[in-house]
């Protein structure tokens, strides 16, 4: 589709944005490991690895916005 003489492409927002269906064994596993107080106890760092847009920072915003817990995310 042109606009203006220009090709109108359709960008998307590569901004994190939880999804449920993808992220939810590892959102849950981070979850229980934050409220189990003896589990907690036993683990100082948590890091969240992979790929370019595997959803490690869509993790983090889903873990942060439902709980409301203290996290500390340092950039690379």
């Amino acid at each position: 589709m042109r606009r203006g003489g220009r090709i109108a492409l359709k960008l998307q927002p590569l901004t994190a944005a939880h999804d449920d269906a993808q992220h939810k064994l590892y959102s849950d596993e981070l979850i229980d490991l934050l409220r189990d107080d003896k589990r907690r106890a036993t683990v100082w760092n948590i890091a969240l690895t992979g790929n370019y847009g595997s959803g490690k920072s869509s993790i983090l915003a889903g873990e942060e916005a439902t709980s409301g817990s203290n996290l500390a995310v340092v950039p690379e």
